[in-house]
This record gives structure tokens, C-alpha cells and sequence, in this order.
């Protein structure tokens, strides 16, 4: 009974905070608070099944996407930042510390 309450709580926990942008498959272990993107926003995150994500996904001025495929690790402290699109394909091993981003984020 305890474990069904606490998937209902974490369910409308992120509907609340993120709407239908964000997709968590099963036995998916996020830290929500590294998860930046607003319910009102024109990108998404979806992330599949069996996946360990430490590090941050970030849906940069809110319209970026982001795809993790099934069975993959994103290390501690990791930056993925999606301007227009990022995908990560499935059982893809990523270390500690990486940055990812898809973008430049300054002009020359």
C-alpha cells in the first residue's frame, strides 16, 4: 500500500511541475530536481525504461527535446542541454562530469 501511495504522490508531483513534457518509463531512477523544463513549454523529455540518470537535463528556453533510450546511464553531475534536439540511443553508458548541449550558447 506504501509503494502505491508513493507512485501516486510522485505521479502528480510531475504533472504538477512539468505537465506532459516530461515521459519517466519504468524502474527509471531521475533526480527531479535536476530536471529543468516548464509544464508550459514547447520541448519535452522523455526518458525510457531502466534508465539511471544523475546527472541534469535541461530543455534550454523551453523548447529544446531530449530522448534517452532504454537501458542507458547518464553519470553524476552530467549536463545535457537541448536547444532544438538531443537523442540518446538505447544501453548508452555515459560517464561523470559530460556536457552535452546541441547548440553554442553565446554569439561569437
Amino acid at each position: 500500500m506504501r509503494d502505491i501511495l508513493y507512485q501516486l504522490k510522485l505521479q502528480y508531483y510531475k504533472l504538477r511541475k512539468f505537465g506532459s513534457h516530461y515521459q519517466q518509463g519504468y524502474n527509471t531512477t531521475v533526480n527531479l530536481s535536476r530536471v529543468i523544463i516548464t509544464k508550459h513549454s514547447a520541448g519535452s523529455i522523455n526518458i525510457g525504461n531502466y534508465v539511471m540518470c544523475g546527472g541534469e537535463l535541461y530543455s534550454f528556453l523551453d523548447k529544446g527535446n531530449i530522448s534517452i533510450g532504454d537501458y542507458s546511464y547518464i553519470g553524476l553531475d552530467s549536463r545535457i542541454w537541448a536547444l532544438s534536439s538531443i537523442n540518446i540511443g538505447n544501453r548508452v553508458l555515459i560517464s561523470h562530469n559530460v556536457m552535452i548541449m546541441d547548440n553554442r550558447t553565446h554569439p561569437f
